[in-house]
């Protein structure tokens, strides 16, 4: 129909305990059926765990990459992802990885908490300019993995309007997670929990097809028809932050009034000086067109600095489980 089809691996459902073992055969066979786009068979290392597998599940996306990406029919790209809680990480897993002629740019972690003390916004988005500007050159679209607040949703505004890169965009359960609880999204950034009580409205509560058709919220109370509304409101949502994008860039609205705009106020860790450090080295970055440190991030030491953080054993056990299995499948030692 058109459309440019994303489809998962179901890595991430082994950080969840949800299975034991994905079988990188049955990717192939998934990704030549289904897929245009198909992301790595990756295993996402938690903060608490990088110092002890980051390396070696390294070693073991790297194996499955090798695996999928010459058995998948012409014209299905496999992308390339980034994982890594700091700069140090995420250069250390692209090095890994290799692949410098990848089309597709996955950019995984970005909503994973920290160290205590530093500022998750200063250190996502300098890990997200680290990538992009490593691949800009060569990627024709970038996929940010599960990240699509307002706030980010905007910096991939700016990096698409401003030309910086050829595509980015991101994946989001939220408005089925909304509907499924009964959230009824508006454009105007906000959510309203229904009253399944309600009786039927004498105007459409807004213009999607669903609320037009309906205008009666007992029935749009129902989940699935909830979710077609709210996937209209966030599309919406969408185009205004993408105008916005064009403004600021054009320097016709301030970052006070886009922090405004964007009801941005409440976001925890988000305050307007936050803010402003952060559209300021977007808009330096994309003039320079090269990646800087930023140096109120909270990582001030070397460029490339690693944390350490004492993991739980089970945790590490949980990885260690999980990498013999592939350590069997491939027939290596990761």
């Amino acid at each position: 129909h058109g459309m440019t089809v994303i489809v998962d691996s179901g890595g991430f459902q082994l950080l969840r305990g949800t299975v034991d073992f994905v079988d990188p055969a049955d990717v192939v066979k998934r990704y030549n059926h289904q897929a245009d786009i198909g992301m790595p068979l990756d295993l996402p290392v938690v903060q608490a765990a990088e110092a002890h597998v980051f390396h070696r599940v390294s070693n073991l996306i790297r194996a499955n990459d090798a695996y999928i990406e010459p058995r998948l029919l012409p014209g299905k790209h496999l992308a390339l992802i980034s994982h890594g809680t700091t700069l140090k990480l995420r250069k250390e897993r692209l090095d890994i990885l290799g692949r410098s002629n990848a089309k597709v740019i996955a950019i995984a972690g970005l909503n994973i908490k920290p160290r205590p003390g530093v500022n998750p916004f200063t250190n996502s988005i300098e890990n997200l300019l680290y990538v992009v500007t490593r691949y800009r050159k060569t990627a024709e679209y970038f996929h940010v993995l599960g990240v699509t607040s307002t706030f980010w949703m905007f910096v991939y505004a700016i990096l698409s309007a401003s030309k910086f890169v050829n595509d980015i965009g991101a994946d989001s359960v939220t408005p089925r997670v909304q509907a499924m609880s009964g959230s009824f999204t508006t454009v105007d950034f906000q959510n309203i929990d229904l009253d399944p009580d309600r009786k039927r409205s004498p105007e459409p509560p807004c213009g999607c097809r669903v609320c037009f058709a309906v205008r009666d919220f007992r029935l749009v109370s129902e989940w699935s028809l909830l979710e077609a509304h709210n996937i209209w409101a966030y599309m919406h949502r969408v185009r205004f932050i993408e105008d916005l994008a064009k403004d600021f860039l054009a320097e016709k609205v301030t970052n006070a009034q886009v922090y405004s705009s964007l009801r941005l106020s409440g976001v925890q860790n988000l305050t307007t000086t936050t803010f402003r450090i952060c559209m300021q080295y977007l808009l330096e970055t994309i003039r320079s067109g090269t990646f800087r440190k930023l140096s109120t991030s909270g990582e001030r030491a070397s460029l490339f600095r690693q944390r350490g953080t004492p993991a739980k054993p089970n945790i590490v056990t949980r990885y260690e489980q999980i990498l013999s299995r592939y350590e069997a499948w491939h027939k290596t030692k990761l």
